[in-house]
């Protein structure tokens, strides 16, 4: 909102009214709206604001209000000051009244259509939000006259003794604006200066106003030059504030534990005797018992052998030399990745070592082709592999391991329907929102060491892992300021009834 000064003011004295004119159209003045930038300005157009204040001064108190009905736009604006009965309105009826005061400043919000000519920026629509009296008016607006005041006046405020009957006490007479023109002109022409500097590519702008409404509203070229006019200050030129951000955590672990040695289950070692386990394996049950001929004649009896198996524990180790330093100063601990690695890789290293081992005990049974086989000639081999699984075992089989390859083809095929959907009369479930498997009753495992078109169907009654739980094993080195820091174990899987491991062979 900018302010600009008149002088034309008329006084109501019986009412409080004094008439202002805010401005003179046509007449060129020389303005600043920030005491520095000076430009050239007219007024063409006004109009009001829904309600105009009145103030005795810019930023001073409210001391009344525009008559806004009785705004007169030609041929100069004119409108109504209605003043308060207030001690700062009453003080300010006493300057007009003697003179002292006789100029207005209007407050106005300038519109889009505002445009330069000539070097002058004429005013046009300009919407009038307050108007305040002014010693010296920026705009020709005077007191146009008072009018007589019927109601008794004390000598110090009634000035109109001496004046003639026809013109106001306290109106301004035509030498007096004459004398008030000329020191204002004065004061202006002291105030120029010559600029010989370069020109601001800014100084065009002659309030904050028009400077934003450019920025808004202004061509891509003007966007451009404001856009140069500023300085850059960008992150990468300033190091000092440029820090970088850290996640405290490590990404990218990935651990599939041991889904081969869980689906059979882990028995402890049992230290202190030797490397190597020993099983007691049955003897064919087949022949012992027979029908007796008659009484007193030979009843059956046959050889009943218990056979033994064994097997050798290995040990799955590995170990680095860490320096002091890096244990006290990395951050996240670089000490605590490196022991989570250790048993990451421990895990994947004994199921592998499981898997080999299993497939070498494993007895081979039905056929059936991960390439061309259909849902139901799975069912139809997993429901004959559980037979013989129980016929090993006495139970039927709990689970199926398969290799990713031959896990990729169950989940694909047609009739394994997604489970969240509902599903009926199908030979089983394959849902890829949690990787999960299951077929004519089975689940099946997804087990990564195994060969890629490798199929097992078991229970945990046929085999198991046997471990030395692994353990972290520390030295310090103080020779070379560090730590020897590893991981060591022992583990087998040891295959009590073979027979009861049935591979699904991947025939053709």
């Amino acid at each position: 909102m900018l302010s600009r000064s008149s002088n034309d003011i008329v006084a109501d004295d019986e009412r409080n009214v004094i008439v202002v004119q805010l401005a003179e159209y046509g007449d060129v003045r020389e303005v600043s709206d920030d005491g520095i930038t000076r430009y050239r300005e007219t007024f063409q157009s006004m109009k009001m604001a829904d309600r105009v204040a009145a103030k005795d001064a810019h930023g001073g108190a409210i001391i009344g209000h525009a008559d806004v009905q009785s705004f007169r736009d030609k041929p100069n604006p004119t409108v109504d000051l209605h003043i308060a009965d207030t001690t700062a309105g009453r003080d300010l009826m006493a300057l007009v009244r003697n003179g002292t005061v006789d100029s207005v400043s209007v407050e106005f919000v300038p519109s889009d259509k505002d445009a330069e000519t000539d070097g002058v920026l004429v005013r046009n629509d300009s919407l009038i939000s307050g108007v305040a009296f002014a010693f010296r008016p920026a705009h020709q607006a005077p007191i146009l006259a008072t009018r007589e005041d019927n109601t008794p006046q004390t000598k110090e405020t009634n000035m109109a003794d001496t004046a003639t009957p026809d013109i106001a006490a306290d109106a301004v007479t035509r030498e007096e604006l004459a004398a008030v023109r000329d020191e204002l002109t004065r004061e202006m022409v002291n105030f120029r200066t010559i600029d010989t500097g370069p020109v601001n590519p800014l100084a065009k702008y002659r309030s904050k106003g028009e400077l934003y409404h450019a920025i808004v509203h202004g061509t891509p070229d003007e966007i451009e030059h404001l856009n140069r006019a500023l300085s850059d200050q960008i992150l990468t030129a300033n190091d000092g504030v440029n820090r970088l951000q850290y996640v405290d955590q490590i990404k990218g672990i990935v651990d599939f534990g041991r889904p081969l040695i869980n689906a059979f289950g882990v028995d402890a070692w049992q230290t202190g005797q030797g490397n190597t386990v020993e099983w007691p394996i049955t003897g064919v049950d087949d022949g012992l018992v027979g029908v007796q001929a008659v009484e007193k004649t030979e009843v059956t009896s046959k050889t009943w052998i218990v056979t033994n198996a064994t097997a050798t524990i290995k040990t799955y180790a590995g170990a680095s030399d860490v320096s002091w330093q890096i244990i006290k100063n990395s951050s996240p601990s670089y000490l605590d990745a490196l022991l989570a690695a250790y048993y990451r890789d421990y895990a994947a290293k004994t199921d592998a070592g499981a898997s080999t081992e299993l497939m070498a005990a494993a007895v081979p049974g039905p056929v059936w082709n991960p390439t061309t086989g259909t849902a139901d000639e799975l069912r139809v081999a997993l429901f004959e592999a559980s037979l013989a699984v129980e016929t090993a075992t006495g139970s039927p089989a709990s689970f199926v391991l398969a290799g990713s390859g031959a896990y990729l083809k169950m989940g694909g095929l047609a009739g394994l329907w997604p489970y969240p959907y509902g599903t009926q009369n199908v030979s089983g479930t394959a849902d890829a929102g949690s990787l999960m498997v299951n077929v004519s009753g089975l689940p099946v495992k997804h087990c990564r060491h195994l060969g890629d078109t490798e199929i097992v169907v078991s229970n945990s009654q046929t085999a198991k892992w046997r471990e030395i739980s692994p353990m972290v094993v520390t030295a310090e080195n103080v020779a070379l300021a560090g730590r020897d820091v590893g991981i060591f174990g022992m583990g087998i899987l040891t295959p009590f009834v073979p027979s009861g491991i049935v591979e699904i062979v991947p025939g053709t």
